[in-house]
């Protein structure tokens, strides 16, 4: 298998594989089995300099075995509202978790300042939390 080519070649130099190296593998991986599920978080967190564009390499890798492999790969991937990510991404199906925790957060702040952990603060400190949690409610 590929892995163990990769790892027997590498496991006495000294540096990592590259990029190219280890898309290959997955991409044979993926291809010998069924259903596939990926789950990457914080796409946003991978460097994207002009001295390191590891994000672009990340997502042209995301996009290309996504296409090659559009029936059994399954990708979940978090990431902060990026420019380069969304445009990347855009034509694969999307969801803003943000508009689904947003109420749930905010109940279980209120839940904590009333009987949790936090009913022991100030009550100066317990109104401007809540107010603002007001004002994003709101919003």
């Amino acid at each position: 298998m590929s892995i163990y080519r990769l790892w027997t070649e590498y496991k006495t130099r000294l540096g990592d594989p590259d990029i190219e190296e280890l898309t290959k593998v997955l991409d044979e991986i993926i291809g010998s089995f069924g259903e596939v599920f990926i789950v990457m978080d914080a796409l946003d967190e991978c460097p994207q300099t002009n001295d390191r564009p590891e994000r672009k390499k990340l997502l042209s890798c995301i996009h290309n075995l996504l296409s090659k492999h559009s029936t059994n790969l399954h990708v979940l991937a978090t990431s902060r509202p990026e420019h380069d990510i969304h445009s990347e991404l855009k034509r694969y199906p999307t969801i803003n978790i943000e508009t689904f925790v947003d109420g749930d957060i905010r109940y279980f702040v209120k839940s904590s300042l009333q009987s949790g952990d936090l009913r022991v603060w100030d009550g100066d400190v317990k109104r401007e939390i809540e107010e603002k949690l007001l004002s994003a409610e709101e919003r």
